[in-house]
């Protein structure tokens, strides 16, 4: 069984050697490294090229800044292997990750391979998802393991934590949405929705560097909010003719995660604020969506008032 681990690079030259080391560390053989220079201007790009060099399994493609997700996508379509793996290059990996992966999927060759991460901030550890070992002393049918990610887990869209079958992937095309921030939510809501079988490992292997200055997750902008707005919007056109259990479940926790964003709208620009004003305006069918009291008022004010007076009113909303 081969193993595409796909890494997406971008400026991050302080972090890069630690992630690549523990890649190439792993006390497995059968798989292969593909690093993403996604337009870097750092040292990056010859810290990739110098780790190609040297070892045979790593492969380097350098192309123009186009983003995560179109750099993630670039990683998709040169990948050989059987089962891809998303790495960010500023985390890094278990020693036993891969041999942990062979071992369940040689028995159990399945679409998804769910796991848990393990978050580092500045002078802590947190480890995720503590429940998820006795989740798994069941079996894990698409039911359950939808309902694990989108109710149960504390963390929902992050890509890494989902090993996927390459045949999968490419099968139902998909892809990272390129242009978006949050782009984790439109691809596992999409993987959560095609899937059909599923296994899942608690073991402690990914780890998740938090807070890190200068990274996109840090900061706020009408585009973190308008584009979550606009990937639930999209997959709620996309299944509109589909009404399962799954798909209501799926978008519900989509909304929530719109909600948990308009949250933040109190600290953008008063541009960033109109730019959202406008794509909830334009958006405002999925609002029909309301997996708390306090968004079926919103939606009310919302029908009432319009965007602008909702959005006011939505911090002192309670319920």
């Amino acid at each position: 069984m081969l193993f595409s681990i796909i890494v997406p690079v971008y400026n991050v030259e302080k972090y890069l050697k630690e992630c690549i080391e523990s890649l190439i560390n792993q006390n497995s053989e059968n798989y292969e490294i593909l690093l993403i220079d996604d337009g870097s201007t750092d040292q990056s790009p010859t810290i990739c090229d110098n780790y190609a060099a040297k070892y045979d399994n790593i492969r380097v493609f350098h192309k123009q800044n186009g983003g995560l997700s179109d750099a993630r996508n670039n990683g998709i379509e040169n990948a050989k292997g059987d089962y891809l793996i998303f790495v960010d290059s500023d985390d890094w990996i278990a020693d036993n990750a891969l041999s942990v992966f062979s071992d369940i999927l040689s028995v159990n060759p399945v679409d998804v391979l769910i796991t848990r991460l393990t978050e580092v901030y500045p002078g802590s550890v947190l480890q995720k998802d503590s429940e998820f070992e006795e989740y798994l002393k069941e079996p894990l049918t698409k039911e359950r393991a939808v309902n694990w990610v989108m109710k149960r887990s504390q963390n929902t869209w992050p890509s890494v934590r989902f090993i996927i079958s390459r045949r999968f992937v490419c099968g139902h095309n998909l892809r990272f949405p390129k242009g978006m921030l949050h782009e984790d939510i439109d691809w596992t809501a999409h993987i959560c929705l095609f899937a059909e079988t599923y296994c899942g490992t608690a073991t402690e292997w990914y780890y998740h560097r938090m807070k890190r200055n200068g990274s996109i997750t840090n900061s706020i902008k009408g585009k973190n909010i308008a584009d979550t707005v606009c990937m639930t919007s999209d997959f709620f056109e996309d299944t509109k003719n589909d009404r399962s259990k799954q798909t209501d479940i799926i978008c519900n926790r989509m909304m929530q995660s719109v909600y948990a964003k308009l949250n933040e709208l109190k600290k953008c620009s008063a541009e960033d604020r109109d730019e959202v004003v406008r794509t909830v305006d334009e958006k405002r069918h999925i609002f029909s969506v309301a997996p708390k009291l306090r968004h079926k008022l919103f939606a009310i004010a919302l029908k009432l008032l319009g965007p602008k007076n909702a959005l006011k009113l939505l911090n002192h909303i309670r319920g």
